[in-house]
């Protein structure tokens, strides 16, 4: 037979009241008196200390088929939640090893929240890194007086170095045009 514990905890509490989809499961008082429903007579029960701790976790033993479903946890005469106020028991039919029978699913919802919430930060905060890097690169190119169209046209100069140190460099001047007035017969227009 398997066990399983369904946590709960709350501060200052005089009872505890769990309840399995909407039947109760136990009652317990701060001063010792509980009543456990037929069903889980002698399978359901709290830690001695529980209201001392604060840890009011029901432990039910020999789980069965019909344990499963939704166990909610009230404290103080039902007016206040514990924490989580809900359970998920699922029961599986197989019986391979102990252990394997029961799967508490309490923290399912804060889970999911935690993740949700890390990824919504992290993307967020990649966001504004890349948005102020851009606008910090456009403000350092705007204080150089460089605009888009000048450095896309120093691109295109290529400088040469010579492939010995004892060679000379040699430049020619160069002028572009498209006539060929006022030139001498050897050149042409490019």
């Amino acid at each position: 037979t398997d066990n399983t514990i369904l946590h709960c905890y709350a501060r200052n509490a005089k009872d505890v009241t769990w309840l399995h989809n909407t039947e109760k499961v136990l009652h317990s008082k701060m001063h010792g008196s509980i009543n456990a429903s037929k069903d889980y007579e002698g399978r359901a029960s709290l830690a001695k200390d529980c209201f001392n701790t604060g840890d009011l976790s029901l432990t039910i033993a020999g789980v069965r088929k019909g344990d499963a479903g939704i166990y909610r946890c009230f404290v103080d005469d039902e007016t206040v939640k514990g924490i989580p106020d809900a359970s998920v028991l699922h029961v599986n039919e197989t019986h391979s090893s102990p252990g394997d029978q029961t799967d508490c699913n309490c923290n399912i919802y804060k889970n999911l929240t935690i993740s949700f919430g890390t990824i919504s930060v992290t993307v967020f905060v990649i966001y504004h890194i890349t948005m102020k890097l851009r606008k910090r690169q456009s403000t350092s190119d705007s204080k150089d007086g460089t605009t888009e169209k000048d450095r896309m046209l120093m691109s295109d100069i290529c400088i040469t170095s010579p492939t010995n140190e004892s060679q000379p460099v040699v430049t020619h001047p160069v002028q572009e045009s498209d006539s060929m007035e006022n030139k001498p017969s050897n050149t042409r227009p490019f």
